[in-house]
């Protein structure tokens, strides 16, 4: 019994690391393209005026309809005091696209955010 207590770590062990040692690659990184979302120049930080909560609905509805196309696996704000505002993460998508549906939200269209892309090579376990 203490021979088998002592095997069952190591034969885990084996079974995990097996395909390092037998030489089988890792898969290779996706390409992602990040937006990054910054204050703008007509940033204001309170929209709680009729306006700024039509503004804000009709970002959701922007975000919810990049969700669908499926292309968008990840969005959310920064906190804190810096320009920093928000990411966005895409998958199977250039940044050409990206840009295209980003623009159609109207806190970019208001310049109360800037949006800044970049390609981004990684594994991501939830992302697939």
């Amino acid at each position: 019994m203490r021979k088998l207590l002592f095997a069952l770590p190591a034969l885990l062990l084996i079974l995990t690391t097996s395909d390092a040692i037998i030489g089988k690659p890792e898969p290779a990184p996706s390409p992602y393209v990040v937006g990054i979302r910054r204050k703008g120049p007509s940033w204001k930080a309170d929209l709680d005026t009729p306006e700024g909560r039509r503004m804000i609905q009709s970002h959701a509805k922007v975000i919810a309809k990049m969700e669908a196309t499926g292309k968008l696996i990840a969005a959310g704000p920064f906190g804190g005091p810096s320009d920093l505002r928000g990411l966005l993460l895409f998958r199977d998508c250039t940044i050409e696209e990206a840009r295209r549906m980003a623009s159609e939200d109207p806190v970019v269209q208001s310049g109360q955010i800037t949006m800044e892309y970049y390609t981004w090579m990684a594994q991501l376990t939830f992302a697939h």
